[in-house]
């Protein structure tokens, strides 16, 4: 009916890849700008990420009916941040650990609205990819123990694209050194 047809979700299947500039190639892309992965180069996408070539860092499902809608998966890992010191004016001093928290993994804000020729979505999307960085850790000596503080690397996404409806498109992505992590959105009705 005409009601349902106008009040329809939109799913949003959101992912990051990282790989070495390779996957530039691999997707035929000239720099990590938009674009719409065909059959050919999902199929090398997948390849890549069955070989190791390409990493799959993270991905998150929202749905949107001309609304913001967010999502998150990942996990969240506590360390001592800081210490709470308290001087008494007698007695002994007391410290109590101060807990931070970190989370790694993908957090994704977006709205979608249906375009006037109806073939695809305009996506408003805020991605933010984090990970904890192996072995990079930072530690302070304090004179009631060591912080040991997590080294995290965070991407950032913000903007708006068009998204063309049951196609995958990269929507965006960074370049670092010989790494480059891409973004890549598929939306679809439901």
């Amino acid at each position: 009916s005409l009601r349902t047809r106008l009040a329809p979700s939109i799913a949003l299947d959101v992912q990051v890849v990282e790989g070495d500039l390779a996957l530039l190639d691999i997707l035929e892309l000239d720099t990590v700008g938009r674009g719409t992965l065909d059959k050919l180069h999902l199929g090398a996408l997948q390849r890549a990420l069955a070989d190791g070539s390409v990493v799959h860092r993270g991905r998150q499902r929202v749905r949107t009916r001309n609304s913001l809608a967010a999502g998150s998966s990942g996990t969240e890992a506590h360390y001592v941040a800081d210490y709470d010191v308290r001087r008494p004016k007698t007695g002994p001093v007391s410290a109590s650990a101060v807990l931070g928290e970190v989370f790694s993994g993908i957090q994704v804000e977006a709205r979608a609205l249906p375009t006037i020729e109806g073939s695809s979505v305009r996506v408003d999307l805020d991605v933010w990819h984090s990970a904890d960085i192996a072995g990079a850790k930072a530690e302070v000596s304090t004179p009631h123990g060591t912080l040991t503080l997590p080294a995290m690397a965070v991407t950032h996404l913000q903007g708006t694209a068009k998204v063309l409806l049951d196609r995958t498109q990269v929507v965006g992505g960074a370049i670092e050194g010989n790494r480059v992590q891409l973004v890549l959105v598929r939306a679809s009705w439901e």
